[in-house]
């Protein structure tokens, strides 16, 4: 079992929720952006611990992704790095490899709508030249997309592709205009349903204007159809508490001032022997 934890840390130093957070779910690896205390965090990460669990950082350099992970590099390793996305590999205990794209897109807010769908069409070709390269489509992306599962740059066939649907996932890829897409599949949607107790976004917004959702779901998880064996719709959830404190306000929407203007997002998966298929595109 592995459990990856994404969160847009709003630029805070959110050291011992971060701590909190990791201890509770007893997280594998934890994906932060916006991470401006990697350092610090490490070493509370490692502190004070009763158990031989270590976590090991991966900074991002220029990029606004930290990954803090129990693998060393042994089994974690990168393979491609940007400002606003990385892509890395990771060993599963089968010694099956894990490609493992983070990313932290640009908000609508302050980009346009043709820039956006740009950077996340180049992020889905750069997955896909990775997985050429590496022989197979065993694929996990994670991430802050600044767009809903249900916007068009991330459900077109030339940009994410991702769908609602197992069973289309299923089916690996299909043509459009004479050219092959490969599936993602988005277990997000299932927040719209409005299942207490959680969230229905990992963000909210809300002004006077024509046409607001008021909830989210920026913070997404998406998988490969060759992994979809590994990962239950019921094992991704959005986090309202850190098991100490609680990460949103009264009203239940995430805390900006005092937390993060982000719930963080969990899923946990089980990579066992024979859970995956191998489905090759070489």
């Amino acid at each position: 079992m592995l459990t990856l934890l994404f969160w847009n840390m709003n630029r805070k130093p959110l050291l011992q929720q971060c701590v909190n957070l990791a201890r509770m779910h007893d997280v594998s690896l934890m994906a932060l952006a916006e991470c401006h205390y990697p350092e610090e965090l490490l070493q509370a990460l490692n502190a004070d611990r009763d158990d031989d669990v270590q976590y090991y950082a991966f900074p991002g350099n220029n990029c606004r992704i930290t990954i803090f992970t129990t693998m060393t590099s042994l089994y974690f390793r990168n393979l491609e790095m940007a400002t606003r996305y990385r892509i890395d590999s990771w060993k599963t205990e089968s010694q099956q490899e894990i490609i493992f794209v983070t990313a932290h897109a640009r908000s609508s807010l302050r980009t346009g709508k043709s820039d956006q769908a740009d950077e996340l069409e180049q992020l889905a070709r750069r997955i896909e030249l990775v997985e050429n390269e590496r022989g197979h489509t065993r694929t996990v992306l994670m991430g802050d997309l600044n767009a809903q599962p249900f916007d068009s740059r991330v459900t077109m066939a030339k940009g994410l592709h991702a769908v609602m649907s197992r069973e289309v996932a299923k089916r690996l890829s299909r043509s459009v205009a004479g050219k092959e897409y490969r599936y993602f599949y988005n277990p997000g949607w299932k927040f719209f349903a409005n299942r207490h107790p959680q969230p229905q976004g990992t963000y909210y917004y809300a002004r006077a204007e024509q046409n607001v959702y008021f909830w989210y779901m920026h913070d997404q998880i998406l998988i490969s159809p060759a992994l979809l064996n590994c990962l239950n719709d019921d094992d991704v959830n959005i986090l309202v508490s850190d098991g100490v404190t609680d990460l949103g306000g009264h009203d239940g929407r995430p805390d900006g001032k005092r937390v993060s203007d982000h719930f963080p997002l969990v899923a946990t998966m089980n990579f066992s022997e024979g859970r995956h298929d191998d489905i090759n595109h070489t």
